[in-house]
Formats: C-alpha cells, sequence, structure tokens
C-alpha cells in the first residue's frame, strides 16, 4: 500500500509494512503552521490505518526547522498519540544531532529513537515490537550454560574450599597446647573462630603456669 499526500510546500509517502507505517517527508517545513499540518495528517493516517508504531523519514527535508516549528514538533511528539516512532534525520544532522535528538527523547520519556540509516530504524522498531531479538540474527551466538562435571558431591557444610583431608596417621596434630616440631599455624574454623580448644596458644609463645 503506497499513497502520496501534499503539504505545503512538502509531500508525505505513505507505505504500509508488516506492524507499522513508513512515512517519507520531502520538501520544506516553512513554519509552526506546516509542522501542524503535518502533525495532524500523521493522526489521520494513523487513524485510518489503525496503526501506531511509525517509521518516519526525514532525509529529504530541505533545511532545519526553525526554533518556534522545532518546538511545535516536540509538543507533538510529547503527546504521544503514536506506540513508537522511529525518525531517520537528515545526514546534515549528524552524529551531534542524533544525540541530542535521542537525549531530549530520552529525558521526556518518549517511545521513540532517532537514526542516519533507515535499516537501523527498522530494526530498532521491529525489536520493540518482538520484545526480543534472537542474537543469531545479529551475529552474536548465545551463550551456553555449561553443565557441572558428572559425580561430584556436593560441598558439606563448614568445610574449607580446596582443602582435602590427609590420609591416616598424616593428620595435623590440633589439639593440645604444646606438640613436637615446627609450630602450627592455626587458621580460623568456617565460623570465622579459632578452633583450638581453650587454653591453647595461637604463635609460637609458651604458656605461663
Amino acid at each position: 500500500m503506497q499513497d502520496e499526500y501534499l503539504l505545503s510546500g512538502a509531500r508525505l509517502k505513505l507505505e504500509q509494512r508488516k506492524g507499522y507505517i513508513h512515512l517519507s517527508l520531502t520538501g520544506l517545513l516553512t513554519g509552526v503552521d506546516s509542522v501542524r499540518a503535518l502533525g495532524t495528517l500523521v493522526e489521520r493516517i494513523m487513524e485510518k490505518t489503525t496503526v501506531r508504531r511509525v517509521l518516519f523519514d526525514a532525509r529529504g527535508l530541505g533545511h532545519d526547522l526553525a526554533p518556534d516549528a522545532c518546538d511545535e514538533a516536540w509538543a507533538w511528539l510529547g503527546a504521544r498519540l503514536y506506540a513508537q516512532m522511529a525518525v531517520v534525520l537528515p545526514a546534515s544532522s549528524a552524529e551531534l544531532g542524533l544525540t541530542r535528538f535521542n537525549m531530549t527523547g530520552l529525558s521526556s520519556q518518549l517511545p521513540l529513537r532517532a537514526f542516519l540509516a533507515v535499516m537501523d530504524a527498522h530494526r530498532w522498531l521491529d525489536l520493540r515490537m518482538s520484545g526480543e531479538r534472537r542474537l543469531s540474527q545479529m551475529g552474536i551466538p548465545a551463550v551456553k550454560t555449561v553443565p557441572p562435571p558428572p559425580n561430584t558431591a556436593p560441598a558439606t557444610t563448614g568445610a574449607r574450599t580446596g582443602e582435602t583431608d590427609p590420609p591416616p596417621g598424616q593428620q595435623k596434630k590440633r589439639s593440645g597446647s604444646y606438640h613436637t616440631g615446627s609450630l602450627e599455624v592455626l587458621l580460623p574454623d568456617a565460623n570465622g573462630t579459632d578452633d583450638s580448644p581453650p587454653g591453647s596458644i595461637r604463635g609460637g609463645g609458651a604458656r605461663s603456669e
């Protein structure tokens, strides 16, 4: 479906796509009245098609809007008569104009986004409509969950990470105040307290009697 609508100094072409309408504007918007007429026309198109998702291609706009006309355009956008809108800005806007447009839209919490390419605008609308995009379509492999190794026994409560019990006969002596050989460094138990019995000495000092 393709239709054309004439405005004062401008022309608006309508293409109905799957899930949204594609509007292409060419010519000049000479002032506030022209912007209002454009807004009224877009409202009529949305009512006629019963579609409120819009891709608005403004690359054919002949010049930047005057400040008062720009304010009128933002007033129309702020009315939120649309569900989502992707706007393709003229090349003269470049990255600076794109950033300003998107920051204004985000600060006003409006459901719209600006782009410099039609394909990017289409992808954004498609993403908004579907709620999610398959990563494979974007060339990004899906993140796979690595299963745990088989026959892995669950860790017991209070066990220290990475520790294993030594063979019988080689276990450390942990009771009593003294022992022969080099001094043992006592480690805190799982609760963060010393697991040595009361009265024992940590370190190399002798116990006073």
